[in-house]
């Protein structure tokens, strides 16, 4: 469990992504249909919908913050117990959660890079893998 700790995080963080997507989906549904319909008390009720979605979007967006501090401190404990951290594997993972962004912001780089919590995780990630590449590198050690 130890050893696969980082690769665990790296999943959960793609599952988390598609559960806001869900979230954004559901919520760009709901202002749809209520703008179609037009009825004061239907807007009364978006607007308290729109709010909760709102609020539980933001609670996520905070756990991509505690995740990628949780991934640095489990590559940390990794180095310190001698498990070797398997570089490949954790940016293929990383990879495919870039790929799965840039698909849902349309390939629209900009406005990935201002709004997308996901992309900051996965920058984290990468900038730690980069320090245990040099440090693999500087004592010599196979990378995996």
């Amino acid at each position: 469990m130890r050893e696969k700790m980082d690769i665990i995080i790296i999943i959960l963080t793609y599952l988390i992504e598609l559960f806001i997507m869900s979230f954004l989906r559901y919520s760009q549904y709901m202002y749809c249909e209520y703008e179609i319909i037009k009825l004061p008390n239907a807007i009364f009720n978006f607007c308290f919908e729109a709010d909760f979605l709102y609020s539980i979007s933001n609670f996520f967006n905070f756990l991509f913050f505690i995740l990628g501090f949780t991934y640095i401190l489990s590559v940390l404990f990794k180095i310190k117990s001698g498990y070797i951290v398997n570089l490949r594997k954790n940016n293929f993972y990383l990879l495919f959660l870039m790929i799965n962004e840039l698909l849902f912001y349309l390939f629209e780089i900009k406005i990935m890079i201002i709004n997308s919590h996901v992309f900051r995780f996965v920058i984290i990630c990468l900038l730690t893998n980069l320090v245990v590449y040099i440090k693999y590198k500087k004592n010599n050690i196979k990378i995996k």
